[in-house]
């Protein structure tokens, strides 16, 4: 009898929930805790969230330039990105090709060239003119109809080089 009267009192001071005599008294004491834990957790939940979202996002182009072949049948575009936080800090540009009458990879943009850049930009995080210092001496050229000439400075890392895409070989040079 001492055992059976001792048991309830020691599952309650443990935070367990002692054997009520009225059931529906148990039922509301365990959704009050349900909604507290509920209402506790949910800035949290707010905050991860947000973090999540705002993580999602493209970096920000901070220069593009262009240039499109004599007989105007490819378009050659270069564009900086510039991506910071901690430890994540990084510039780079790509560069894509694109058919303009659609015939290649339904004349959607296909990358051929990704370099790092090796200066810093004049405007953080901003589309400017100015960034261009970004990747210093880097010009886009066409020498014909079916030879596009890259020139980059000396010191940038090649990340990915395509040599030839369709008809049109891409050449890389670093500037001198």
């Amino acid at each position: 009898m001492l055992a059976q009267s001792y048991l309830p009192n020691a599952r309650a001071a443990f935070g367990v929930l002692a054997e009520c005599r009225f059931p529906q008294m148990q039922r509301v004491k365990l959704r009050a805790r349900y909604v507290i834990a509920m209402l506790r957790s949910t800035p949290l939940v707010i905050l991860t969230c947000s973090l999540i979202m705002t993580s999602c996002q493209e970096p920000p182009m901070i220069w593009t330039g262009d240039a499109i072949s004599p007989d105007r049948g490819w378009e050659a575009t270069a564009e900086t990105y510039q991506e910071g936080g901690p430890g994540t800090a990084a510039c780079w540009t790509t560069v894509t090709l694109r058919r303009l009458d659609g015939t290649i990879n339904k004349g959607k943009p296909y990358e051929v060239l990704t370099l790092d850049c090796d200066g810093g930009a004049m405007r953080a995080y901003k589309l400017d003119p100015r960034n261009a210092s970004a990747q210093r001496n880097f010009a886009l050229r066409w020498t014909d109809t079916k030879h596009l000439l890259v020139t980059y400075s000396g010191e940038t890392g090649v990340q990915l080089q395509v040599v030839k895409l369709a008809d049109v070989t891409i050449d890389l040079e670093p500037a001198i």
